[in-house]
């Protein structure tokens, strides 16, 4: 497989994630107990795609992996909630 067909599969599947959970929003699904809903899976997702932004970089310089374990990584991300809590715009500013 090209990169370039790497590229676009990857730009599919992220349209799709994207409109099965504004579809899910939309009908009304949300967090149920400890149940993620469609906000706080995306907002994971967002977290970790964070991560390979940085990490991806330095691998395809040929430079090794960063040693970094999943549950360091977590507990240094915001959580899915204060991702998705709604915050006023001037926060941002």
């Amino acid at each position: 497989m090209s990169k370039e067909q790497l590229l676009q599969e990857l730009a599919e599947a992220y349209e799709k994630l994207i409109g099965t959970a504004t579809e899910a929003a939309q009908r009304g699904v949300t967090r149920q107990g400890d149940e993620w809903g469609p906000r706080e899976i995306v907002a994971h997702l967002a977290g970790w795609e964070v991560m390979a932004t940085v990490r991806i970089p330095h691998i395809a310089a040929g430079m090794p992996p960063l040693e970094e374990a999943r549950d360091d990584f977590h507990g240094r991300c915001p959580s899915a909630k204060q991702l998705v809590t709604p915050r006023p715009v001037s926060n941002f500013e």
